[in-house]
């Protein structure tokens, strides 16, 4: 048989992929490498953000009158734009700040009267820390939110470049097989001198080798050494045969010791059933009657638990009718009560009305009278 090596330019193909997917696997491992960077750099901004807000509200304190006011302030979103260099003839204060507001993102933030101003100030500072730190979280997302496209597309072209790479790996393994098979068509002459023969029957090389074999001595010694291993093989599987032999005789024993002690046992439970019950009964039937009994005695317990709980049901009915026809006289009782109540007690205010008419006539008809006399 002739064996076939494929030529260096037959994978230049499957090469050229293997390079893109391994170039393309390193800038994915790069991006990832960049991508958890980011997100590392987003948790400590965010940390920064809570720290800033944290400072903010520690420096409200307690109950103050301010804190909505300055609260507002503080989460007043605002440009800020660098000032410019001053030229040679302007001035500048000293207090002046390094950033500046643009002309509409302060109109109408002024400190209130009353108002600390340090601390109006420390929430302005506050302010501009807490709006830098969100803008350079939200740069960071931006790049977080590229990196991730670049990942996804990446990693699209890695599984291209692998389907591709696989074809291609299948397309040259069956142009080499084929290769393979048209080399194994070729006949190949083989040159062999005398002492590398050695023909085993007869002891001679005859005249006529077309039906010879050849075979190297190192494969004729490996397969002599397994003539060995296959007679010791042997051996030991004629011991095993001879094992299990006895083992089945022994069964074969034991089974028919368990049959004689089965039929021992029928016979003495045969006799057993005719001294109690005169004849043989089926054990299997009699259980199961057993079991329909004890259904059927369940069954009645049921019935009389059913009939007995029925009749306690309509007694309590009965008795919660009664109670309610009671409940209805009391009430009705009681309204009518209520009502004669009613009645006299509007009865008893008209005669106190009347009572104090009579009288302040009576005090007026005396009162007139004493005054009239001469």
């Amino acid at each position: 048989m002739f064996y076939f090596k494929p030529h260096k330019h037959g994978c230049d193909e499957a090469d050229f992929h293997e390079d893109v997917s391994v170039l393309t696997k390193s800038r994915l491992d790069n991006c990832s490498q960049q991508l958890q960077q980011k997100h590392r750099d987003m948790s400590k901004l965010q940390e920064q953000e809570k720290a800033v807000v944290a400072a903010f509200q520690e420096s409200l304190g307690q109950n103050n009158k301010f804190e909505a006011f300055l609260t507002g302030v503080f989460k007043r979103n605002v440009k800020y734009v660098k000032t410019q260099e001053p030229s040679e003839g302007e001035e500048m204060d000293s207090d002046e700040d390094s950033d500046a507001v643009d002309d509409d993102s302060d109109s109408g933030e002024n400190a209130v009267q009353g108002c600390d101003p340090q601390l109006y100030e420390n929430t302005l500072q506050l302010r501009e820390r807490r709006l830098d730190v969100e803008a350079l979280l939200m740069e960071e997302k931006r790049r977080a939110e590229a990196l991730k496209e670049e990942q996804e597309v990446l990693l699209k072209k890695q599984k291209t470049a692998r389907l591709s790479v696989k074809a291609a790996e299948q397309d040259l393994e069956e142009i080499n097989r084929e290769k393979q098979e048209k080399m194994n068509e070729l006949e190949v002459v083989v040159p062999l001198r005398l002492h590398q023969i050695e023909f085993i029957a007869n002891g001679s090389i005859p005249a006529d080798l077309s039906e010879a074999l050849v075979v190297d001595s190192s494969e004729l010694r490996r397969l002599q050494q397994r003539i060995e291993q296959l007679h010791v093989e042997r051996g030991q599987q004629k011991e095993a045969k001879v094992q299990v032999r006895r083992d089945h005789s022994r069964l074969i024993h034991e089974c028919k010791e368990l049959k004689t002690t089965i039929t021992e046992l029928e016979e003495q439970c045969d006799t057993l059933m005719m001294k109690k019950f005169g004849r043989l009964v089926d054990l299997e039937a009699l259980q199961t009657l057993r079991g329909n009994r004890e259904l059927e005695e369940l069954k009645q317990q049921k019935v009389l638990q059913e009939a007995r709980w029925g009749k306690e049901g309509r007694e309590w009915e009965a008795k919660v009718e009664a109670a309610h026809d009671a409940l209805m006289d009391v009430t009705r009782c009681n309204t009518e009560l209520l009502a004669r109540k009613k009645k006299f007690v509007e009865e008893n205010m008209e005669l106190k009305r009347k009572l104090e008419t009579h009288q302040r006539k009576t005090v007026k008809f005396f009162h007139s009278s004493f005054t009239h006399t001469p």
